[in-house]
């Protein structure tokens, strides 16, 4: 799936290609698994705002993961790292990408065990991803 005015652009699936191998790479980590250069770099060359980016990739990364061609740890890392640059970065702030934010919203969401015999993402994170995605496309 390209990004883009025209079919031109950066490819979703090879950023988070990119982004998957560095997370195979270093695993659950404290660092980035990108520079917010990178990220300035994607959009330019998708020809898109930054905030329009992270739309892209959240939704990206929630069908990917409602499909299971992703795991809940990859796309979790991913969006806290993204969640990371938008609250670090003016210009995401003053355009808050909404539509990534419910998707990092859902995938929070696993990260608290309610229940010790309930599984927080099967049990949550899931019909949070179906839900959204029923709302988005």
């Amino acid at each position: 799936m390209s990004i883009g005015g025209k079919g031109i652009g950066v490819s979703l699936d090879d950023v988070v290609k990119l982004l998957r191998d560095r997370f195979e790479e270093i695993g659950p980590s404290a660092d980035p698994l990108f520079e917010a250069e990178e990220v300035a770099t994607w959009a330019a060359a998708a020809g898109i705002e930054r905030h329009a980016l992270l739309d892209a990739i959240g939704l990206h990364l929630a069908r990917a993961f409602h499909d299971r061609q992703l795991d809940y740890e990859f796309c979790n890392a991913v969006a806290n790292d993204f969640w990371t640059l938008l609250l670090t970065t003016d210009e995401l702030r003053e355009n808050w990408p909404s539509r990534f934010t419910a998707v990092f919203e859902a995938f929070e969401a696993g990260e608290v065990q309610r229940d010790p015999l309930l599984d927080p993402v099967e049990w949550m994170v899931r019909p949070l991803i179906a839900e959204l995605l029923g709302i988005m496309n």
